[in-house]
């Protein structure tokens, strides 16, 4: 998106005829406008939204959660039990995942990958499953990624089997466990 400055009459004249003190002067205003504009765009992709229904319901309901639907970058918590299914849920790459209640994150469609590249979290005594009984959904973990999981991280409880795949760090809780029906892959590099 082009945004147009208006640059003053006397600036237009000492730019054309060639008036140091002018382009300098267009210099410094060009540059606190951009400056400005980078603080305006800093932090669009890191908006935090949180899961805001307990009897589960669809992840692209805006109303399901408090700060809109979550898009690529967002931070995603859930921090209350949810009683039945997060359903819906499409290929995303999020910046964090932070889990404080058990849920069941089921996919949209068939070969759905949840990616996480900053950090997961989930909470002791909580349970996560992902890709309970809708199609084959996947799990990942970015290369620059932390996860720290205490509680249980459930990978397909059903069927298709999708896969846990972690290219980050794996910190896990004294009564921490990972289980299910699905693969687990840790790449190479990854601890």
């Amino acid at each position: 998106m082009m945004i147009p400055l208006p640059i003053p009459a006397s600036l237009k004249k000492s730019l054309i005829s060639g008036n140091a003190i002018g382009s300098r002067h267009l210099f410094i205003q060009l540059f606190f406008v951009v400056l400005g504009l980078s603080f305006a765009f800093t932090g669009q992709s890191q908006t935090i939204r949180t899961w805001n229904n307990a009897n589960g319901g669809a992840w692209g309901t805006a109303s399901n959660w408090i700060g809109g639907v979550p898009v690529a970058n967002d931070i995603v918590v859930i921090n209350a039990n949810v009683s039945a299914p997060i359903t819906g849920v499409p290929s995303i790459s999020l910046r964090k995942l932070r889990v404080n209640g058990n849920c069941q994150l089921e996919a949209g469609a068939s070969n759905v990958t949840l990616t996480v590249t900053d950090s997961l979290f989930v909470g002791s005594g909580i349970t996560m499953k992902v890709g309970v009984t809708s199609g084959k959904m996947s799990f990942t973990l970015g290369a620059a990624s932390k996860a720290e999981i205490n509680g249980t991280f459930v990978q397909n409880a059903g069927n298709p089997t999708g896969t846990f795949t972690s290219s980050g760090d794996l910190a896990f809780g004294p009564s921490a466990l990972i289980s299910g029906t699905g693969a687990f892959s840790l790449s190479r590099g990854a601890t």
